[in-house]
C-alpha cells in the first residue's frame, strides 16, 4: 500500500478531528517553512501518486494538497474519495465549481469533471470547508492519473476481437477489444485487453481505400487507435482509428526474399548535440548518418561500409516478417520524459512498414532482429 509522504496540520482547530499537538521551536520553524513552500504547490509540481494529505494555513483559510486518492463516486461534480495509508483509510468529499481546473495524466491538457469516474486515481488541491461535518475540500485543481491522451506519442493497435458495432450506425457506434501486450503502461501483459469505443465523431481511416468501420471484422488489424484512455478501466474513447483487413496484414506479400531495404534510427527530442541517428541497410552496404537539431552547429556526418551477401542474409533471416507486420505503428511512449525513440522500417520497394518504440526497449516479437541492428550501430560508434 502507498506510504505516507507528508502530513502537515494547521494550528487552527476548527473542523479538524485530531487533538492539537504543542509545537517545539524546531517543529514550528519546520511547519512555517513548509507552509511557505506548500502554499505555492500545485498538483503539477508533484507527479507522485503516493498517498498523502497535507493541510496548512494559508491566509484565513486552510489549504489542502492530497495525492493518491481513489475516486468512489462522482455525483454531478461532487466526488467522494478515499486516501489509504496501510490499513487506515481517510474519506474525503471533493466539491468542484465552474473554476475548478481538471487535467489528465501525461499530456497535462485540460479535461472536465465529467471525465472522472469511480476507480480513478487523482491528486487535488483546494480549500478545506471548515463548516462541513466531515473532511470536505473545494478543489482548485484536480489531476486524474487514470485519464490520458493516446495520441502522437502513444497509441493502441493489434488484432480486433469482440467486435460489437450497432446496426444501422454505418459502423460509427459500438466497441471492440485490442490486446494490451506491449501497449502503453501495460508492458508485456499478454491476455489483457483494452476496450475501444467509437461514436459518430470518431475519424476512420483504412489501408484499403473505401473501407468503413462497418466493414471491420474480428481478426482484422488496427494499425493505430488514438483518443482518451482510462488506464484503470482499460477503456479508450477513440478519436481516430486506422485499420486493415486481416488478409492485408497476415498474408502480406512482403517476405524475407523480397526485402530491399532495412532502416533503423534513434532520436531524442530535448537534446543538444548529435541527437539523431539513421542506419540505411541494403544487400550491399550500410550507410550511417548522424545529425543534430541545429545543423549549423552539428552538421550531418555520414559513413558507409560494405557488407557481404552472408551478412545481409543473416540480418534478414533474423526478422520474423509476419510478426513484424502485426506490430502497431507505435509501441509504448517513444521519447516521453526525454527517454528517446527508436524505430525500424522495412521495405520491399512497394510496401513499407515502420514501427516506432521507446529507446532501448525490448520487443519480444522481433527482439533478436533488434539486437542485430544495435550491434551494427555499435560498429560506427567505435
Amino acid at each position: 500500500m502507498a506510504a505516507i509522504t507528508g502530513v502537515s496540520v494547521s494550528k487552527t482547530e476548527a473542523a479538524w478531528p485530531f487533538k492539537k499537538k504543542t509545537e517545539t521551536k524546531t517543529e514550528r520553524k519546520i511547519n512555517e517553512n513548509s507552509a511557505r513552500v506548500i502554499s505555492a504547490l500545485s498538483v503539477f509540481e508533484d507527479e507522485s501518486k503516493d498517498a498523502k494529505i497535507i493541510i496548512m494555513k494559508k491566509g484565513e483559510t486552510l489549504a489542502v494538497v492530497a495525492g493518491g486518492a481513489t475516486v468512489k463516486t462522482n455525483t454531478s461534480g461532487v466526488l467522494t474519495v478515499d486516501v489509504e495509508f496501510g490499513i487506515s483509510v481517510m474519506a474525503l468529499t471533493v466539491k468542484t465549481t465552474a473554476n475548478t481546473k481538471v487535467f489528465r495524466h501525461y499530456d497535462g491538457k485540460g479535461s472536465t469533471v465529467a471525465e472522472i469516474s469511480g476507480g480513478d486515481i487523482i491528486s487535488f488541491n483546494g480549500a478545506l470547508d471548515t463548516t462541513a461535518a466531515s473532511l470536505t475540500v473545494t478543489a482548485d485543481k484536480i489531476k486524474d492519473y487514470s485519464m490520458q491522451r493516446a495520441g502522437a506519442n502513444s497509441n493502441y493497435g493489434g488484432v480486433v476481437s469482440e467486435l460489437n458495432i450497432e446496426e444501422g450506425s454505418d459502423g460509427k457506434v459500438g466497441s471492440f477489444r485490442l490486446p494490451l501486450a506491449n501497449q502503453p503502461n501495460q508492458p508485456n501483459q499478454l491476455g489483457n485487453f483494452i476496450t475501444v469505443f467509437v461514436n459518430a465523431t470518431t475519424k476512420i481511416a483504412s489501408t484499403t481505400p473505401g473501407l468503413k468501420l462497418s466493414d471491420m471484422k474480428n481478426g482484422d488489424f488496427v494499425v493505430r487507435a488514438t483518443g482518451i484512455v482510462n488506464t484503470q478501466k482499460r477503456e479508450l474513447r477513440a478519436t481516430h482509428i486506422k485499420f486493415s483487413t486481416k488478409d492485408v496484414f497476415i498474408n502480406n506479400p512482403m517476405t524475407i526474399n523480397k526485402i530491399k531495404t532495412i532502416k533503423t534510427g534513434t532520436s531524442f527530442g530535448k537534446c543538444v548535440g548529435y541527437c539523431k541517428m539513421v542506419l540505411d541497410i541494403n544487400s550491399k552496404s550500410i550507410s550511417y548518418i548522424k545529425s543534430g537539431w541545429d545543423n549549423s552547429s552539428y552538421p550531418e556526418v555520414q559513413r558507409k561500409i560494405q557488407i557481404s551477401p552472408k551478412e545481409w542474409n543473416s540480418l534478414v533471416n533474423a526478422l520474423n516478417v509476419k510478426k513484424f507486420n502485426l506490430l502497431p505503428e507505435r509501441i509504448g511512449c517513444p521519447d516521453c520524459a526525454d527517454g528517446g525513440a527508436e524505430w525500424i522500417e522495412i521495405s520491399d520497394g512497394k510496401t513499407t512498414k515502420k514501427v516506432t518504440f521507446e529507446y532501448g526497449a525490448s520487443i519480444s516479437e522481433i527482439d533478436s532482429f533488434i539486437k542485430k541492428l544495435r550491434k551494427l550501430e555499435e560498429l560506427f560508434q567505435k
